[in-house]
């Protein structure tokens, strides 16, 4: 579980609003980090990639709240190694893939975590 708070402040006043994400520890080579995996070591093409994540979104209604057992996400397991290929030539899959995740899924990108604020 991950608990956070926002405060805001205005001119009406001021406004905490807390938050609480609940997430769901996978393992690391369950469908959706495989999916991943293949799609780095280039055994998948991206829409083939997407596809599967699809089925997925459609099978398990969990999937939003995936983490891997060192708890990153879809998202942030594509970055957490920085850009895929010799000089990133293949970071534009990582990119097509987190927006994917975004638009389509609506998944967080799970970049807001305490440890990606603090890498960057």
């Amino acid at each position: 579980m991950q608990l956070g708070g926002e405060f805001i402040t205005g001119a009406a006043g001021y406004a905490l609003r807390p938050s609480l994400q609940v997430h769901a520890v996978v393992r690391a080579t369950s469908p959706g980090f495989e999916v991943l995996f293949r799609l780095e070591q280039g055994e998948l093409d991206t829409e083939t990639a997407k596809e599967k994540f699809r089925q997925l979104y459609r099978s398990d209604s969990t999937l939003r709240t995936h983490v891997n057992p060192v708890g990153q996400t879809y998202a942030q397991e594509l970055v957490h190694y920085g850009p895929w290929g010799v000089h990133g030539y293949q970071s534009q899959k990582q990119l097509e893939m987190i927006e994917f995740f975004v638009q389509e899924l609506n998944m967080g990108a799970g970049m807001d975590t305490d440890e990606c604020a603090t890498a960057s």
